[in-house]
């Protein structure tokens, strides 16, 4: 019963770091030239390259299974949260939290973003691992990650971001949480 209350009392602080732009010191707020080619840059507050309606904060959270010992034996259920920052400025953010068998623990992944048509273009990521206490895998910090591009369209008029990776059919939604 604590494992939930501490994995529901974790998914609201993600979601509300992420609503009120707390750890926005972490990422860089100059988005300078850009280095990915094609990029169409023109200078802060005039950004073509930037959806406005994607701009926000985005989140999803639900239950995603049951835990069972090596008897088969009940332990507990397997959470799960995740939350996009985009900026204005080009720069994102990515948490998901979770306390299932893959993630023990909270993965950040920040950046930069652009668009093109239905196109969304995450590129210069760092990732960074805080497990849980008790995780055997280590923390890391700002460790470069792989770009990914998903189509995205939005559902509800702009209160749904459904995402689709290009590699996939799975798609993700998330909701507007500002």
């Amino acid at each position: 019963m604590s494992g939930k209350l501490f994995i529901c009392c974790s998914l609201i602080v993600v979601a509300g770091l992420l609503v009120s732009g707390c750890c926005g010191c972490c990422i860089p707020t100059d988005p300078g030239t850009p280095d990915t080619p094609g990029n169409i840059y023109s200078g802060p507050g005039t950004r073509t390259d930037i959806d406005s309606d994607l701009v926000g904060a985005w989140g999803d959270s639900g239950t995603m299974g049951s835990l069972v010992d090596s008897a088969g034996n009940y332990v507990g259920a397997a959470y799960s949260g995740q939350a996009y920052r985009f900026n204005s400025d080009g720069t994102y953010m990515y948490r998901i939290i979770g306390s299932g068998t893959i993630i023990k623990g909270l993965v950040e992944v920040h950046g930069k973003y652009r668009v093109s048509g239905d196109q969304l273009y995450l590129y210069d990521n760092k990732e960074s691992f805080y497990p849980f206490a008790g995780e055997k895998r280590a923390p890391t910090r700002d460790e470069p990650g792989q770009d990914e591009t998903y189509k995205y369209w939005f559902e509800d008029g702009t209160e749904t971001l459904a995402l689709r990776s290009i590699d996939s059919d799975y798609v993700e939604r998330f909701h507007r949480a500002e």
